[in-house]
């Protein structure tokens, strides 16, 4: 397996178990990580990652596709988990439901799904790469002011109410899901992130105010 499709395929371990992922999010994920990269002009990024998805697909490594109002979901079956978790080894921690754990040093990708508070040292913060919260919240300031080399955050349905103007701190950042949360306000330090590809706020339905500065945001699509 190449490298890249075998980095893509390790990443996939982020997901807890039965998680229904859909094929558009992971390849934005894929992209935002830097675990695709297009060197020929005629070959878009979205394009090398729908053949990644597709190769994975082949491989049996994703399964239950299925397609309804035009969004592709897939699968991915326990025991093929479980060797994308030996494959990713130390990079990926996933925290589910009272699971209270130490996150190991080597850790680039975090998914927190639950609401204990893992233990999480500085040094993890400033390596992290990819981080997602589903429940939890409690440490989520904490990561805003030392998680300097985020490319990617994920707060889908989390708890969330507001986002902090240090947010604009995130210079790495190309990826941020806001979707389904009660943001009310978003900071105008965001257009601070210029290397934003990728906000998600679709289901924020308590956002009381147009973002107009958004439009500052020249590489990001909504």
């Amino acid at each position: 397996m190449p490298s890249a499709l075998k980095q893509c395929f390790a990443y996939c371990s982020i997901f807890p178990k039965d998680y229904e992922i859909d094929k558009d999010d992971l390849i934005r994920q894929w992209i935002a990580l830097g675990f695709i990269s297009s060197h020929e002009t005629w070959t878009s990024t979205e394009d090398i990652g729908n053949e990644y998805f597709n190769d994975l697909l082949w491989m049996s490594f994703l399964q239950d596709v299925e397609e309804k109002y035009r969004k592709v979901t897939c699968r991915m079956h326990d025991l093929v988990h479980d060797l994308a978790q030996s494959v990713a080894r130390e990079e990926v921690a996933v925290i589910v439901g009272e699971e209270s754990t130490r996150i190991l040093e080597g850790c680039r990708y975090v998914s927190i799904h639950s609401r204990f508070t893992p233990q999480v040292s500085i040094t993890v913060m400033r390596r992290l790469r990819g981080l997602q919260f589903r429940e939890s919240s409690s440490l989520i300031m904490t990561f805003y002011g030392e998680a300097k080399c985020l490319r990617l955050l994920k707060l889908r349905d989390s708890k969330i109410s507001m986002l902090p103007s240090s947010i604009g701190k995130l210079k790495l950042l190309r990826y941020l899901d806001l979707s389904g949360t009660n943001i009310q306000e978003l900071p105008e330090s965001i257009t601070d992130l210029c290397n934003l590809q990728t906000l998600n706020l679709s289901g924020c339905h308590k956002i009381r105010t147009s973002p107009k500065f958004l439009g500052r945001l020249v590489n990001c699509g909504f």
